[in-house]
């Protein structure tokens, strides 16, 4: 589809559920989740190929990885995957907590941000805890974790970078309504 909504052209033929697309950054391939995989297809043809378990795919700006969410609801780990061969790499260590979703790369590649949840849930319940969920930010190999969106207040996700890299938007409730925020950075 064309920006302003005309030229609509349907991807696949095969109706399936496909969900939270995620363009390659040449255009010619997209990213998305079905079931509970990621899948890339390139534009133009039927194949699909599935490369991982996971959600949230988000497409690195070189092409060469997608960072996602992998594991399953509440076990939730910022992954990276190399595209080509499929090799797999955990951004935050082991002991990290769960519940990291939604990344996105920055223009050069070497940031991501991501919505985190960084607390023991008691009793094993998500609920009560949910509105400390924020906007971390961390080197593309895991280094310098950074919080953006301190805790008090409501949840904070769904990051995107600007263009520069150099300022964030995010999506946070304000006078109970989902409303864009957003954060300007020290670092790029």
């Amino acid at each position: 589809m064309d920006a302003n909504g005309s030229n609509v052209r349907r991807v696949f033929k095969k109706s399936a559920r496909r969900e939270y697309p995620t363009w390659s950054p040449d255009g010619k391939q997209i990213a998305y989740v079905r079931g509970w995989f990621i899948y890339i297809a390139i534009l133009g043809k039927q194949e699909e190929q599935q490369l991982v378990n996971g959600f949230d795919p988000a497409w690195s700006p070189d092409g060469a990885e997608i960072a996602f969410a992998r594991g399953d609801f509440g076990s939730d780990r910022l992954t990276l995957v190399n595209v080509r061969t499929g090799r797999q790499k955990r951004v935050l260590p082991e002991d990290t907590m769960p519940w990291q979703r939604v990344p996105a790369w920055s223009a050069t590649g070497e940031k991501i941000a991501f919505s985190w949840l960084n607390h023991v849930l008691p009793n094993g319940r998500l609920f009560g805890l949910v509105d400390k969920k924020t906007i971390y930010v961390v080197n593309r190999d895991g280094t310098e974790l950074e919080q953006i969106v301190p805790e008090a207040g409501k949840a904070a996700m769904n990051p995107v970078w600007d263009p520069r890299g150099s300022s964030l938007v995010y999506v946070q409730e304000i006078d109970n309504r989902l409303q864009p925020s957003g954060s300007s950075l020290s670092t790029s």
